[in-house]
């Protein structure tokens, strides 16, 4: 482990993020440890909003997919820190989770190489006690050698690399307007379908293609089986949410289908 590293650097994956990217970056406010803005083309006032941190900076990034993102930061962008923590715009870190993170950091016999943390989700700005289906998140990674693999459509991490949990939860809380949500679930099922036609995909990923009973499975397993009902109305949101997202998924590999069909006939 190279002693003259800095320890600690910020890393914030962003693309037209005004509606976040203010509270991902001021969060580290008083942390010390300076931000990165990798930001893959915003159009909107992402690059502005960041500029006013003078502990942040905004760098260009070609994003491709978070597998990518992720080793490029560990192995090259982010090499000059022993640590990186790496970041959507729409995540924020706590001060007792930075805490937590800075006790971790410092211990020199450990055997982690990544943390990861339960997610705190939010809908609409309110908290989900219950209903969340989100599993935990990777974080925080020493820098060096590459940590991920992808699985196609996400993902995991590379045999041989020590996970560890923290105790304090990292916050996903999306302000973005529920087009920009729609959008991105067109987006995700697109790439899955174009994974699914490459043989790239995982099991659960290949019932969202192939069955339309996760449509209405995966809301009630939020709504019901999590208690999401406990939650209010966010979790009646959260739950259509998941609904329109599973629903979108299974249209377009419907639509892919129907179009192969027609191409054969």
């Amino acid at each position: 482990m190279n002693a003259f590293k800095e320890k600690i650097g910020v890393f914030i994956l962003a693309k037209n993020e005004e509606e976040n990217i203010a509270r991902s970056v001021g969060a580290f406010a008083l942390s010390g440890w300076p931000v990165h803005v990798l930001d893959s083309g915003s159009t909107d006032k992402t690059r502005e909003i960041v500029s006013k941190f003078n502990f942040a900076a905004t760098h260009d990034y070609v994003y491709t997919n978070h597998c990518n993102a992720y080793n490029d930061i560990v192995e090259d962008i982010g090499i000059e820190y022993r640590f990186v923590i790496v970041l959507d715009a729409d995540m924020v870190v706590s001060p007792a989770l930075q805490s937590e993170i800075s006790k971790l950091t410092a211990v020199e016999n450990r055997s982690w190489r990544v943390l990861d943390a339960e997610v705190q989700m939010f809908s609409e700005g309110l908290p989900l006690r219950h209903a969340s289906l989100c599993p935990p998140k990777i974080f925080v990674f020493e820098t060096g050698n590459a940590c991920f693999v992808s699985t196609g459509h996400a993902e995991k991490v590379a045999e041989g690399v020590v996970v560890e949990r923290v105790k304090n939860k990292l916050i996903h809380d999306d302000r973005k307007s529920y087009s920009s949500y729609l959008q991105s679930q067109y987006r995700y099922a697109n790439n899955l379908v174009s994974r699914y036609l490459e043989g790239k995909v995982s099991s659960r990923d290949k019932l969202r293609v192939k069955w339309p009973f996760l449509i209405l499975a995966v809301p009630l397993v939020s709504y019901i089986w999590r208690r999401g009902f406990l939650d209010g109305r966010a979790g009646i949101i959260y739950a259509l949410d998941r609904l329109i997202a599973e629903a979108i998924m299974y249209r377009q590999a419907v639509a892919s289908r129907a179009r192969s069909s027609a191409e054969r006939n």
